[in-house]
């Protein structure tokens, strides 16, 4: 176990964006009080982080900023690859050239839509659904 934590660490230590899933970034910054302090920890060092909170949306985390996005409501059918399709979708959006904040609603979107979904492959949503039912939340909001 103490090489696989090692391993991980020296990961951690190398990588600009940190996706850990609740209960997981207090392993990486054991002097943190919580995940929520470990990300900021991870974001004052220079990285970008976003903690995932599975059905509770996620925060990113970057420099001295932070937000929470509260995710999109979804009927659970099956949460297998929820947590995967949120990282590739909030990766995706940050090639596109999304800031870190805006690709946290978008990983939030594809995950809320995944859980949707039955299956392995055809469980990840496309493109256009994601944004979809980003633009669906903020037509609500000018109304």
């Amino acid at each position: 176990m103490t090489n696989i934590k090692n391993a991980a660490k020296k990961i951690y230590d190398r990588c600009n964006l940190f996706l850990p899933s609740e209960g997981e970034a207090v392993i990486f910054e054991p002097e943190a009080e919580n995940d929520v302090d470990a990300c900021r920890r991870t974001a004052a060092k220079g990285k970008m982080a976003a903690l995932k909170l599975g059905a509770k949306g996620a925060y990113g985390f970057c420099g001295d900023r932070q937000i929470y996005d509260p995710g999109f409501p979804a009927e659970e059918i099956d949460p297998t690859g929820a947590g995967d399709t949120f990282s590739g979708a909030l990766i995706a959006s940050l090639m596109d050239g999304r800031d870190l904040f805006q690709s946290i609603v978008y990983g939030c979107a594809a995950g809320s839509l995944c859980v949707q979904r039955k299956g392995l492959m055809e469980i990840a949503p496309v493109r256009r659904e994601v944004e979809e039912l980003v633009n669906s939340r903020r037509e609500g909001a000018d109304e």
